[in-house]
């Protein structure tokens, strides 16, 4: 479906992201909800302090993939469960007072949704800092205009 979007019209590339450093008190953060709006999810990405930082992805009111790097060693990829082409890589990164790892789950052809897409943080810490993240995803913006 990608190589047709630059034929269509209706759409639009969002990014979610925080570029400020947060501290977080909750167990669980949600980074990204968006209601009512189709279209595709192609990546979220976090940096944080916690190396067993769960990261879950739910499409229209389902859980479709949830993992944490302690299945892989940081510095690897491998393919999650539950969307198929999705891939989860981990790694510290180097050079930081703090220890800080870095995770991404990309999905290489997008992954549809038709009314809610939602990604949670669960981390197990009492206090979690997030240098940052990120959420890639297509919206369709006019669903009339996009079906022409």
């Amino acid at each position: 479906m990608f190589e047709l979007l630059p034929l269509l019209k209706g759409w639009q590339y969002k990014v979610k992201t925080i570029i400020n450093p947060e501290t977080y008190t909750s167990k669980v953060i949600t980074i990204l909800d968006e209601q009512d709006k189709s279209g595709w999810m192609i990546s979220a990405e976090v940096i944080s302090d916690d190396k067993h930082l769960k990261i879950s992805m739910w499409i229209d009111g389902v859980l479709v993939a949830t993992n944490t790097p302690q299945g892989f060693y940081y510095g690897g990829s491998r393919l999650l469960e539950g969307i198929p082409n999705t891939f989860l890589y981990g790694q510290m990164i180097p050079g930081t007072n703090t220890k800080l790892y870095g995770m991404s789950m990309f999905i290489s052809n997008g992954y549809p949704y038709n009314n809610h897409i939602k990604v949670d943080l669960e981390t197990t810490k009492d206090v979690l800092f997030i240098e940052s993240y990120q959420a890639y995803y297509i919206e369709i913006t006019d669903p009339e205009l996009f079906k022409q």
